[in-house]
């Protein structure tokens, strides 16, 4: 069954939409102030630029702070804007999670990152079911990570271990070799051609 958590407004339309107007904006007064204006240096128009530019691109292109997240019990999938960044739990190599538990705000790593996906920034409790939602990170992290400093605290306290171990049988359980379909057939045919030869 997929669970879906939704970045909810207000929040959402101030911390993406809205942020992203305010950075194009900064950085066409930037290019403003660096053309026709007198007032500012040239350093301090570049910090204001190049801060500008770098959440613009967390917000707009590597889709850094994603509408929803979605999990199906066998993968964890980050949606903004029609895309679907999806990991497998079972071909997931890592999942580091930096989290803060009192204000909710995590910072995750998945898999193999660049610099248009790969990191993601989710405040839990701007979210719906905030807190199931900040123990399913940690429970992910422990399965993909369980010799961690990190998961075995976590595993001496006890916590998140049900769901930690459930997602790491799944993970044990698909990277199992499946058998063919037909490779008892097909061996059985060769054991009769051989049995020809050796008459012929």
């Amino acid at each position: 069954m997929r669970k879906t958590y939704e970045f909810e407004n207000p929040y959402y339309t101030i911390e993406v939409p809205a942020t992203i107007v305010f950075c194009i904006v900064v950085l066409l007064w930037c290019g403003y102030q660096a053309i026709w204006g007198n007032y500012f240096a040239p350093a301090i128009l570049a910090i204001f630029a190049i801060a500008a530019f770098y959440q613009l691109w967390n917000l707009a292109i590597s889709h850094a702070y994603p509408r929803y997240v979605h999990l199906d019990g066998e993968s964890i999938t980050f949606e903004q804007w029609g895309r679907e960044d999806r990991y497998d739990y079972a071909t997931l190599e890592s999942f580091l999670v930096r989290s803060n538990a009192n204000n909710g705000k995590t910072f995750i790593r998945a898999g193999e990152t660049t610099p248009f996906r790969g990191r993601y920034w989710i405040s839990t409790k701007k979210y719906t079911n905030g807190k199931e939602l900040f123990d399913e990170l940690d429970a992910i992290e422990m399965a993909v990570h369980p010799d961690m400093l990190k998961a075995r605290a976590r595993r001496d306290s006890g916590a998140y271990m049900e769901r930690s171990d459930e997602i790491r049988a799944q993970r044990e359980q698909r990277k199992q070799p499946k058998k063919k379909k037909g490779a008892r057939a097909h061996n059985a045919a060769l054991g009769t051609k051989a049995q020809k030869s050796e008459k012929e």
